[in-house]
């Protein structure tokens, strides 16, 4: 079953993919800062600042920051998740539609553009079970686009919602990182997507 978790800049719940409230008002924001998005290991909590464009690590109840590394401060980063199990993370580039590619302390990797065009970007996440990121866009916030690592547009797929993806996680679940991951999604500014997966 998956959960969609969706916030009012300060607050965020839980849903599932009809629209259902499954968790009211579950998630706080403690944070300050322009965080839109966040991801996690397990461990700590990691978002991305999209007016200055820091990473930052934070403990599981988003407190207690440290910089990781600064992105190019010319352009905006609001979207961020992570591959737990190499700790390298993906982040989505408003300004260009572009997705990056970077290691843990803030190597650039690689990247690919998304074809959704400058300014129109939301959400991103990782898909442990099998390596793709999902997004959507502000012209299509009902479609959520799947890639894989090297930029190839794989499917789509069409919801019910109506409004944007902001924050979007997929819960790890029982995945094989160093520590079990859960990851929830924190949708600071508006809705977000979160899939279980079960392993057999």
């Amino acid at each position: 079953m998956g959960v969609v978790s969706q916030s009012g800049y300060e607050k965020g719940s839980q849903f599932d993919l009809a629209g259902n409230v499954t968790n009211q008002n579950a998630y706080a924001n403690t944070t300050q800062g322009a965080y839109y998005d966040g991801t996690s290991d397990g461990r700590y909590n990691y978002g991305v600042d999209y007016v200055t464009g820091q990473v930052t690590q934070f403990d599981r109840n988003w407190s207690n920051s440290s910089a990781l590394f600064q992105l190019n401060a010319f352009q905006t980063y609001p979207w961020i998740t992570m591959n737990a199990a190499d700790g390298s993370f993906w982040l989505g580039n408003y300004t260009t539609g572009g997705i990056e590619h970077y290691s843990h302390a803030g190597g650039f990797l690689g990247s690919f553009n998304t074809g959704l065009g400058q300014y129109n970007m939301t959400g991103l996440a990782f898909d442990s079970a099998d390596g793709t990121l999902w997004m959507s866009s502000f012209n299509n916030a009902n479609t959520l686009y799947q890639f894989d690592q090297a930029g190839n547009f794989l499917q789509s797929d069409v919801y019910t919602n109506t409004r944007a993806w902001y924050g979007m996680e997929f819960d790890a679940g029982n995945s094989a990182v160093p520590e079990p991951a859960s990851l929830t999604a924190l949708g600071l500014g508006a809705v977000g997507l979160l899939r279980r997966r079960n392993r057999k």
